[in-house]
């Protein structure tokens, strides 16, 4: 059903990143396949982003055509007048726009995320100023350009885009042009929120990290308006501070999350002693907004065309009889081939891109397949930070859980990079446990085909994306019962649900969750074999996910 809005186009999606240009995490695939989908159903849609200077390979490589200069504009920010030249590009079916400035999108800034700490003012600080400035040229997009001023609805996607929002709605110079605007604000993960001061007292040459050297004559502006003010600002600061996300959820006109139950977490507040995250001290905001009838609960979809098993060699699949003994081929295959398959991963890489690369090339010398091939493989794919692994890196009666999970009788392959990674490091001296402290898509996707259990023990999580993925490839999820992964995983159905009432009886329940998938991959291999058959059935469509978002830009 097409989004019956009389005007050339339906819906701006405003996002620091789009999967197969920039992708760092969830949000590039949900912009990309939402986008793709809406478009399918006859809305009109287009999405905004950065360009990156990482983007120059992928950009003559991704789109039906070669990205063409659309628009150069002068942007007062800070104390210079910036060019921000605009590139359009077809992304498949998606017209894509990328917003081009050297200084804060390339050289040092040329990566989708950066937090250089070059003042020692935390994180955000390079980041904050550059969405900054990014939301500052889409707002005189939309206020010059004969074709940006025909969206009504704009969809904004996490706290890069709430200074967009900021200006939309309380700006003097913006507010009356866009009166009849509305704006949906998506949240994928509220625990980053882009807090930076206000003013930090002086202006830092060329660092532009407080909200005033940013946008000095809207500050001044905004200072004299104390009931935004209250709306904006940070909370739980020892300064006063700017909330990007806070200002996001007060001000757009609706508000939704990317499951439905992550929407009834986060208007708790967070209480470790029962081992809950919740709203991370916007439940009061969050509580408010859904009161009015404004906050809503979207699971997303997952992309079955990038993630296929019919696509492998040899293909299976739930339309392919006999298909797990194929799955376990690949697993086979993999094991007996891994020293060969690593090895060439590393040539490939630097040592940047591969930090524990010497230590894992001395760890193959020792690799035998057979400490893997008679028990079940447990594979993890994710940014190795503390919502989602920060479980494994802890201890019960001062044993640490690595070594208390890879006592039992599985094998362990863990893949990706993050704060934790030193940590984690550890499991790299069991004979039956990989942690590579890298990212590389072919292992990653490799991992999702062959392994038998997804390992995914998130503190929270507003979706979560790998869970689809693997259950896709037949590969059983195990997960905490919180966020997305409590409305996608069904225990003993098409994976493994734990949860505790605190801490420790959270970590104790992973361990029992472990040692009963053991105990049913040897002894009940019927009832396994059904498990990974409800699990490759599991479909979690985009179509229905736009059908939702529809409805919710219907009512705007």
């Amino acid at each position: 059903m097409a989004l019956n809005i009389k005007h050339d186009n339906d819906i701006l999606m405003v996002s620091a990143e789009i999967n197969k240009l920039a992708k760092v995490g969830g949000l590039a695939d949900v912009v990309y396949s939402l986008s793709k989908a809406l478009i399918s159903k006859g809305t009109n849609v287009s999405v905004i982003i950065p360009y990156y200077q990482e983007m120059e390979s992928k950009l003559t490589q991704s789109g039906e055509s070669e990205a063409t200069l659309y628009e150069t504009l002068n942007i007062d920010f800070g104390d210079n007048t910036w060019i921000a030249k605009i590139y359009k590009i077809t992304l498949d079916t998606i017209p894509v726009f990328i917003v081009k400035n050297e200084f804060f999108f390339g050289g040092d800034y040329g990566n989708v995320y950066v937090d250089s700490q070059r003042l020692n003012h935390g994180p955000f600080e390079d980041d904050a100023k550059r969405f900054a400035f990014f939301s500052t040229v889409v707002a005189e997009l939309l206020s010059t350009d004969k074709f940006f001023k025909t969206f009504r609805i704009i969809h904004c996607h996490d706290w890069h885009t709430g200074t967009l929002i900021l200006n939309l709605k309380e700006n003097k110079k913006y507010k009356k042009l866009f009166s009849n605007i509305k704006i949906l604000f998506t949240i994928h993960n509220l625990d980053y929120q882009g807090v930076r001061p206000f003013t930090l007292g002086s202006t830092y040459f060329g660092g532009l990290s407080s909200f005033r050297d940013w946008l000095p004559d809207f500050y001044k502006e905004l200072k004299k308006n104390k009931q935004v003010m209250s709306l904006i600002s940070d909370t739980h600061s020892d300064e006063p501070c700017y909330n990007p996300m806070r200002t996001a959820i007060n001000l757009a006109d609706a508000v939704n999350t990317v499951s439905p139950t992550y929407m009834t977490e986060i208007v708790k507040p967070d209480n470790p002693k029962y081992n809950f995250i919740g709203g991370r001290n916007l439940e009061n905001e969050l509580r408010t907004v859904n009161a009015q009838g404004r906050l809503y609960g979207v699971l997303n979809g997952c992309n079955y065309d990038e993630y296929s098993p019919e696509k492998l060699d040899p293909p299976f699949g739930k339309k392919i009889d006999g298909w797990q003994a194929v799955k376990q081929q690949h697993k086979v295959r993999f094991l007996n081939t891994f020293r060969e398959m690593i090895g060439g991963i590393i040539d490939q890489s630097d040592d940047k891109s591969f930090a524990n690369r010497n230590s894992i090339m001395k760890k193959l010398d020792s690799y035998r397949s057979e400490d893997f091939l008679d028990k079940p493989l447990f594979v993890m794919v994710s940014r190795i930070v503390e919502q989602k692994v920060q479980m494994l890196t802890e201890t019960i009666n001062d044993i640490p859980m690595m070594e208390l999970i890879l006592r039992k009788k599985i094998g362990l392959m863990i893949i990706g990079t993050g704060s934790l990674s030193d940590k984690l490091e550890a499991i790299n001296q069991y004979d039956n446990a990989f942690y590579f402290n890298t990212y590389s898509k072919e292992l990653a996707d490799t991992l999702y085909a062959v392994g038998d259990v997804f390992l995914m023990p998130s503190d929270f999580e507003p979706c979560g994306i790998s869970q689809m993925i693997a259950m896709s490839y037949g590969t059983l999820p195990l997960v905490n019962k919180i966020g997305g992964l409590a409305d996608t995983v069904n225990n003993m159905y098409n994976g493994f649900v734990f949860r505790g009432t605190n801490r420790l009886s959270a970590l104790y329940n992973l361990i029992r969750s472990i040692e009963k998938i053991i105990f049913y991959y040897n002894n009940y291999k019927d009832d396994w074999l059904t498990m990974q058959d409800n699990a490759i059935r599991t479909v979690f469509s985009w179509n229905d996910s736009a059908d939702k978002y529809l409805e919710i830009y219907k009512g705007l």
